[in-house]
Order: structure tokens, then sequence, then C-alpha cells
């Protein structure tokens, strides 16, 4: 699914997903995506990108399938000309400097997935080729995620117990989502297991504080690198 966004941040969302029998009337080089109501080709959906914008790409985590898109996606923007950077979801924004010490190979990438604590239930063989894709010096590949240790305690301890050290790792200005994101989210969190209300609004406060400190990172990346297109690849449920 694709849709247009009014805000400066959000230019155009993708929800990438394994290629299905629709697409298979493309060209091998070419993708479909729903726009609305219509199927357009991946190389019409790019076509307004921008300097100073950013590409939402919402994921099944884990799919090979998934990972070729992407890079079909890396690749055709910068058959476009653009400057093209990485936000990862999966990276916590304290551990930007061992991303850079990855990417520039001081620090071999056993050592990486260890220090930054990689245990996402499935392999870094996806991500490693999209973390990789900006070219050094002039392009990046952005941590943009919250501390996990810090969404982890929101979730045991809601907001009010966090200490002032980890209130600072918030946004500035930082707000749970809107009602319509809650109810969303109560949805999915729906059945037989569900949590109790004091439960659910901790855990929605924990996933508010992971958005936003993502939606963070990447407008103070753009507002500092107006010339990159910042493609931001994140879970389907939170775009």
């Amino acid at each position: 699914m694709l849709s247009m966004a009014n805000s400066t941040l959000l230019a155009l969302i993708l929800s990438s997903f394994p290629v299905q029998a629709a697409q298979q009337a493309a060209p091998a080089t070419d993708l479909i995506y729903q726009q609305g109501t219509a199927v357009v080709s991946l190389s019409e959906a790019l076509k307004n990108i921008k300097p100073g914008q950013a590409l939402v790409v919402g994921e099944v985590h884990g799919q090979a399938e998934i990972a070729q898109q992407h890079l079909q996606i890396l690749q055709a923007l910068r058959h476009m000309g653009l400057r093209v950077s990485v936000g990862f979801e999966f990276f916590d924004y304290p551990a930007q400097s061992l991303v850079e010490a990855w990417r520039e190979g001081s620090l071999p990438e056993a050592d990486f997935l260890s220090q930054i604590g990689w245990a996402q239930g499935f392999s870094f063989d996806h991500y490693r080729s999209q973390a990789l894709f900006p070219r050094r010096v002039e392009e990046f590949t952005l941590a943009l995620n919250a501390p996990r240790t810090l969404t982890a305690k929101i979730s045991k301890v809601g907001l009010e117990g966090l200490a002032d050290s980890e209130k600072a790792l918030l946004p500035p200005q930082f707000t749970l989502g809107n009602a319509a994101y809650f109810e969303r989210f109560r949805q999915v969190m729906a059945g037989e297991h569900a949590p109790s209300p004091e439960a659910l609004n901790r855990y929605f406060a924990a996933q508010s504080a992971w958005d936003d400190t993502m939606a963070w990172k990447a407008s103070e990346f753009l507002q500092a690198h107006p010339e990159q297109v910042l493609v931001i690849i994140v879970g389907e449920f939170h775009v």
C-alpha cells in the first residue's frame, strides 16, 4: 500500500510485501504498488521524491523477498540521481557510533551485532545490504529507535516510573499517540491474553516512545542534511 502524506517529514509511504500475482505483469526491473485505488509501478510511485524528504517503508520483518524490494527501491532512488540515506528501527539511536564503526570496517560485524544486542528473531542477513547501501562520506546509515531498555521500562512502570536521566532520552515535547492509533493498538492487543487497562496504557506509552523517537531522529537528520532522501525501514504497524 502506498499513500501520500501532508507532513513535511513523510513524503511517501510504501508498504512492502512479497510480490503477489498482480505484480507478475510488471517488467522484471519494476515493482507494482497499490496507491490508493490505483496500481502503479515503483518508478511512478517514486517520481515525486525530492531531496529533504523521507520515504517510509513498512515491512514484514525477516522476509527475503521484501529485502530484495528494499534494494530495488534504494537503487531506483539512486538512479534518479538522489543521495540516499537509510534509517532503521532495529538500531537504537545511542548506538550511532557503533553503526558508523561497523560501516567503516573498524568494528567486526559479529562484535557490532553483539554490542547493539541484535536479538530480533530473524537474521541480519535480511538487512545487511540495505545498511551498507549508503555511500560512505556523502550518505548515511542511521540508528533511529529509542533504547530498548527505555521502552522495556516504560512497559513495566509507565512514563511516571522513569528516572530523570531516562526521561532525557525521550524526544523533546514527547506526547502519546492519538486516539485513533490507540484504538488500532488496542485491537491488536485484544484477545485471550489481553492486558489489563493499566498495562495496555503502559504498553501504548512504550509504543508511542518508539514511534516518536524514530520520527524525531529522522526529522533532526533531514534538517541537518536537506540534500538527502531518507529511506526509513520499519515494521508495518509503526508506519
